[in-house]
């Protein structure tokens, strides 16, 4: 299976807004660190999606 450029797009897209809403619930002592290893998990399988579909 082959995603389109738009597809791709519109992926990437999906997932930046799931880490914004991460990042907007960051509350307690330890949210700032929960959110940088949300953040990083997200980024590679954004990054590891991304190669299996192609770039």
């Amino acid at each position: 299976m082959e995603l389109t450029d738009d597809e791709k797009i519109f992926l990437k897209f999906l997932l930046n807004a799931k880490l914004g809403e991460l990042k907007g619930q960051e509350v307690g002592r330890d949210a700032p660190l929960d959110f940088l290893k949300a953040e990083k998990e997200y980024e590679e399988f954004l990054n590891n999606l991304l190669k299996k579909f192609g770039n």
